[in-house]
């Protein structure tokens, strides 16, 4: 798919390789916790501990992947 992140289990930053156009995170419920222009790396310091899913949109694709705030 070209779009990676890393780490999957976080506590502070989300970091993002790849092109794409915006983002956004989504709780296990599906509210939507965040929108977001292309970054590199994702603050997600603020989040509650729990699963969340990080739902990235470039030209070809929406790519969803999990990440778990710890």
């Amino acid at each position: 798919d070209g779009i990676s992140i890393y780490p999957t289990l976080v506590t502070a930053k989300i970091n993002v390789v790849g092109e794409y156009e915006a983002g956004k995170i989504i709780s296990m419920s599906g509210q939507v916790i965040r929108e977001f222009a292309p970054l590199r790396e994702i603050n997600v310091s603020d989040l509650k501990s729990g699963v969340y899913f990080l739902v990235i949109r470039n030209k070809q694709l929406l790519l969803t992947k999990k990440f778990i705030k710890l």
